[in-house]
């Protein structure tokens, strides 16, 4: 009999420990499948929080006038005529050659479009920077520098 209750328990054992890893398993799939929390895929279109969305839209629109008036360009270029984006990641994988540089915003010229990557949605001087970009301002010479929109001016 007692040899009986060893295989039952040593059964259930093996069934329950099984089944714990099956649990565990499962529970690793599921959080490595999700995208994080804060980094599900946000446009202007799919932002439900119409509070959330008009802060970042004041935020681009006073960056955009701070890049306008700071820089002292004379272009025809308003803010109307710019498509604004958030990309759904920490950053921006860009590739220019082998080379890859992850950033915070970029300008993509032919479209006349501003990403922005997710964290830095609601950051003046990353928006202000890629508005100088959509002015017309190639490189990050003297325009980036006297408007203090340079990483390495960034507290």
């Amino acid at each position: 009999m007692t040899k009986d209750i060893r295989e039952f328990l040593d059964k259930e054992t093996i069934f329950t420990f099984s089944g714990i890893l099956f649990v565990l398993l499962f529970l690793v799939w599921y959080i490595l499948s999700r995208p994080p929390i804060d980094y599900v895929q946000l446009t202007q279109d799919t932002i439900n929080d119409s509070t959330q969305m008009a802060v970042i839209e004041q935020v681009r629109r006073d960056a955009f006038e701070y890049a306008k008036t700071c820089s002292n360009i004379n272009t025809d270029v308003e803010y109307e005529d710019i498509k604004w984006f958030i990309y759904a990641d920490r950053e921006i994988r860009f590739s220019e050659g082998r080379n890859y540089l992850d950033l915070a915003g970029w300008y993509d010229r032919q479209n006349k479009a501003i990403w922005i990557a997710y964290p830095y949605r609601r950051v003046h001087w990353i928006n202000a920077h890629e508005s100088l970009h959509a002015l017309g301002v190639v490189g990050h010479g003297a325009e980036f520098a006297n408007c203090n929109l340079l990483l390495d001016q960034q507290d």
